[in-house]
């Protein structure tokens, strides 16, 4: 059956129809993205989400931070030396004036100090006590021949809250003719040749509870005198040093604070990961790729830079007898023979190019084709 012709009145009412293939739409609007500038919107999504990520773990966890608590500790003694009734030398109490007769010793009354002071408010908790220590040595060996410890004083237990100092001030009352005694007979019974010490030692300790620290800062310190014994001449000394100044240094870790701040940053921080991937791997397979054939020509004309000129036109080859090269080592062969220079002509862009050498009546020709490299 012969299709007849479509008239101009039913032309007129057919619907126009739209080409999918088209290249006008009307009625819509397009935004190119040029190569550079998807690699911008590409880093600056990158750099976006990686700011939010570093603020959604930083809201995550607390701030560490050091929390300080100064202090100043302190240990002193003061005594008194009573000297033995109806003593040959002197009667009575002696205030400190260096060195005594030990066999005129009666006791010694001792006033232990010790000083320990905050800058801030703190609870502690601390207890002390007093004992003696008498230490016998052969004077000929320096061997310990007896080392006893006798307790002066029971443990005093104390508590306090809120406040920045503890003072201890302890009265111990030695009776040194005792001591000096019993060190004699030791000497005596044993026909030994002795030296003596006794140590008076306070034993402080303490436990420390302060608002910015979670555990309790403990101290143990011990405030001691030494007092010769079997010597002529006794000088109490106070062995301790316990006078300083210091700090105590609380770091504290940053702590989980917000759960979900945390889990929208790992979320995040794992999609900025894939787009950084996305984008370098956009680089990559976009960036163009140097050819066998480009990278032969171009280590040619870089390793024997000096000896190639390049040139713009074709080198006319007419009045010469062409000798072609199979390979550019037969084109440097004629090049040392002659002493000429190669002229370097791209006859297609990436694809052809030509070395010449023009001598007198002869022209050495080398071409290097991209066909010959890529499918050899």
């Amino acid at each position: 059956m012969k299709k007849g012709k479509v008239s101009n009145s039913e032309f007129e009412k057919m619907e126009r129809v739209y080409s999918n293939n088209s290249n006008h739409i009307e009625n819509k609007f397009y935004l190119y993205y040029s190569y550079t500038m998807r690699i911008i919107v590409m880093f600056m999504i990158i750099v976006f989400l990686g700011a939010i990520t570093f603020l959604c773990f930083k809201k995550s966890f607390s701030d560490s931070s050091d929390i300080s608590l100064a202090y100043e500790e302190k240990d002193d003694l003061e005594y008194k030396v009573s000297l033995l009734e109806n003593n040959p030398f002197q009667e009575g109490t002696l205030e400190p004036n260096g060195s005594y007769i030990s066999d005129l010793i009666d006791n010694i009354s001792a006033d232990l100090f010790y000083k320990y002071k905050f800058d801030e408010d703190v609870d502690i908790k601390y207890s002390y006590y007093v004992d003696v220590n008498m230490v016998l040595r052969d004077k000929n060996t320096n061997s310990e021949i007896s080392n006893k410890t006798y307790p002066l004083m029971e443990k005093i237990e104390k508590e306090e809250k809120n406040i920045k100092e503890i003072n201890i001030d302890q009265n111990i009352n030695l009776d040194y003719n005792y001591y000096n005694n019993m060190a004699k007979g030791i000497d005596d019974n044993y026909n030994l040749d002795l030296s003596g010490n006794l140590y008076l030692k306070m034993y402080i300790d303490t436990n420390v509870n302060y608002k910015g620290f979670d555990d309790v800062i403990n101290k143990i310190d011990v405030v001691e005198v030494k007092i010769p014994l079997l010597s002529s001449q006794v000088e109490i000394v106070k062995t301790s040093d316990l006078n300083k100044k210091d700090v105590y240094i609380k770091h504290i870790n940053p702590e989980l604070e917000n759960e979900g701040a945390l889990y929208i940053g790992v979320v995040l921080l794992i999609l900025d990961t894939i787009l950084l991937l996305m984008t370098l791997t956009f680089i990559y397979r976009s960036t163009p790729k140097k050819s066998r054939y480009r990278k032969v020509r171009d280590g040619l004309l870089r390793e024997y830079n000096s000896k190639i000129v390049n040139s713009k036109n074709m080198p006319v080859l007419k009045e010469y007898n062409v000798i072609v090269c199979t390979s550019f080592s037969e084109l440097l062969d004629a090049q040392r023979l002659l002493d000429k220079p190669i002229v370097y002509y791209e006859i297609v862009k990436d694809q052809k190019c030509v070395f010449v050498i023009l001598g007198t009546n002869d022209a050495y020709k080398f071409t290097l084709k991209k066909c010959d490299i890529e499918y050899s």
